[in-house]
């Protein structure tokens, strides 16, 4: 899932026409409470391209953590 909203989001701002895409928005109750995928989301709407998941996972942990610690890279992972 994690892959699919880093991609779609720039995909329907780039192949749109000029002036169809206005605007993007969520709702909480369809990620069912799961909070990466929110903060995902949320992120996708400020950028132009893609992301790289896994990547973007590690950094989304140690912002969450304020550490690089392995336990906690090897749950994410």
């Amino acid at each position: 899932m994690l892959d699919i909203i880093a991609e779609r989001p720039v995909k329907a701002l780039n192949d749109a026409p000029p002036g169809n895409l206005v605007g993007m928005g969520i709702t909480m109750e369809g990620t069912e409470q799961n909070y990466i995928e929110y903060e995902l989301m949320l992120d996708m709407m400020w950028r132009t391209t893609p992301v790289d998941v896994e990547s973007w996972i590690e950094r989304y942990a140690f912002s969450r953590y304020g550490s690089n610690d392995e336990k906690i890279a090897s749950i994410w992972d």
